[in-house]
């Protein structure tokens, strides 16, 4: 099974670049691209994380901290996730399936818009993420942790339609899963078996390429040890990486055939 991959950029902002990069960068700022990736092929419509089309609690918190020059901002009039399906002709209805990255906002705020999809995590982040409910409830509250994103995979929990894959197992097909932890403790990376080859999605373990080239971890983790893990792992796991925040993926890429959708 080889996917299409669209890249929908869907928002903006401007970070500190410590918070990108682990213990550097105190006096830059970096540029992030806020993305969705989108799976086409014969077996149905899949998302790997579903982006968030209503950042305001999000960026309540960010401007109270960093101002407001500093928020997420969706690209153009039609930078929402919903709009940039539309516009490709699929509604939220057609996805057969979500696969998270992880919990936070930007990646899985949307998850309540699509009403016939199955959620896919690792198990293991999974069950990790309810771990960290019980014993530090606070590092996975709102706003990072959206409330109503979390009501929706605990009530798919409850229906089946939460998919647990194990590592290396295809969670569906033409999609492999690896727990990576990290950034997050639920943090899950994807290989896709795509048309441009095998594609690692790291989520935000690994947010810039130049992560990966300087062997420099992101600055918010929760795990030092395992982003340095994840970052060996991604290099020699397929034919190319897609971090999940730099500005300059399809750039890097001129020879994979992933096709813009932005």
């Amino acid at each position: 099974m080889s996917w299409d991959v669209d890249i929908l950029h869907y928002g903006t902002q401007r970070v500190p670049g410590a918070q990108v990069f682990h213990q550097a960068r105190w006096d830059t700022w970096q540029v992030f691209h806020f993305y969705v990736f989108l799976l086409t092929g014969p077996d149905g419509v899949v998302l790997v994380d579903c982006g968030m089309d209503e950042p305001g609690p999000l960026n309540a918190a960010i401007e109270a901290n960093m101002g407001e020059e500093n928020c997420i901002h969706h690209v153009g009039s039609g930078g929402m996730v919903t709009d940039l399906l539309h516009a490709r002709g699929i509604a939220p209805s057609d996805v057969s399936a979500v696969a998270l990255t992880h919990l936070h906002a930007d990646h899985a705020g949307n998850a309540g818009l699509f009403p016939g999809a199955s959620f896919v995590v690792g198990r293991r982040g999974w069950e990790a993420h309810l771990r960290r409910r019980v014993t530090h409830a606070r590092l996975v509250s709102p706003p990072a942790f959206p409330a109503d994103a979390l009501a929706t995979l605990d009530a798919a929990d409850g229906s089946g339609r939460l998919l647990l894959a194990d590592d290396g197992e295809d969670a569906v097909p033409g999609l492999a899963v690896r727990t990576i932890g990290g950034h997050t403790d639920d943090s899950t990376a994807y290989v896709v078996d795509s048309t441009a080859g095998a594609l690692v999605i790291p989520g935000d373990t690994i947010w810039t390429f130049e992560n990966l080239e300087f062997d420099l971890p992101v600055g918010s983790h929760l795990d030092l040890p395992a982003c340095y893990d994840a970052m060996a792992w991604a290099r020699s796991a397929g034919d190319g990486v897609l971090p999940s925040h730099d500005p300059s993926l399809v750039e890097r890429h001129p020879d994979v055939r992933i096709r813009k959708a932005s």
